[in-house]
């Protein structure tokens, strides 16, 4: 499949230029991108409104929240209410995420990259410092996505500086952490999430047990119900070893594979 890079025509009487880069993006995404999990051609548009929800797959359900900018995204992407982004993602029904970077002067899609909603954190979530200014009893605080704490396998890349990926490698690197979806699964897909997370920050593709066992506070107030954070961390690196995400190096040492 070949992706048509071209946005589609302005709308008219739409003056603000961040309203009609909207438009034309979601247009953009309606008309030309598959569904990373399933490979269906089409996603479908959500009511405009919806939290956390622009698209929906109409074959596998995925939802998908579209974060559109004219520069390149960096480390951090907004996630909007801190509070109601907290409670999506512990329900799972926080939704994957389209990074998509355009030029507004060519009117061209440049890079779109899909990240898993599977492999996004509490860790990575940082809430904004000050609440924001509303006719409201109770503070309302945003919160960013902290993109260096989502793995680099979690990121799909459909587009790269406009050279198309092969539609068979983007849903094969999706679809690596399938497992993590299967229901009931003895994984413990949260725990894969954000050990993940935790070993996305670490700046060497090696690391040891120590490196995790440093982060046995942040895992506890994650997982308040285990009282053995340091056997559990040592139990699903054996599963992410199995799963051939990370290979055990050395006693005790590990290095991410993917």
């Amino acid at each position: 499949m070949t992706l048509a890079l071209d946005l589609p025509p302005a709308p008219p009487r739409l003056e603000s230029p961040r309203a009609l880069a909207r438009v034309r993006t979601t247009a953009w995404v309606h008309r030309s991108l598959y569904c990373p999990q399933c490979g269906r051609l089409r996603l479908e548009p959500t009511r405009e409104g919806t939290p956390f929800r622009d698209f929906v797959c109409g074959g596998c359900r995925e939802p998908f929240e579209l974060k559109a900018s004219r520069q390149p995204h960096g480390r951090r992407v907004a996630g909007g209410s801190l509070e109601r982004y907290r409670e999506a993602l512990d329900r799972g029904t926080a939704p994957n995420l389209l990074l998509l970077t355009y030029d507004p002067d060519a009117a061209r899609v440049r890079d779109l990259v899909a990240v898993n909603r599977l492999l996004i954190s509490p860790l990575a979530v940082i809430g904004r410092p000050r609440p924001l200014a509303r006719n409201s009893p109770e503070p309302y605080y945003l919160c960013d996505l902290d993109l260096s704490g989502v793995p680099e396998a979690a990121k799909v890349p459909y587009l790269r500086s406009a050279h198309e990926r092969p539609k068979r490698f983007v849903l094969d690197s999706w679809n690596r952490f399938r497992f993590l979806r299967e229901p009931g699964s003895a994984d413990e897909p949260d725990w894969i999430r954000d050990l993940l997370a935790l070993i996305a920050r670490i700046p060497s593709r090696e690391f040891t047990l120590d490196d995790l066992y440093g982060h046995e506070e942040a895992l506890a107030r994650l997982h308040p119900r285990n009282r053995h954070i340091r056997a559990k961390i040592r139990q699903k690196l054996q599963v992410l070893v199995r799963r051939r995400i990370l290979r055990r190096a050395a006693p005790g040492v590990y290095e991410s594979i993917v």
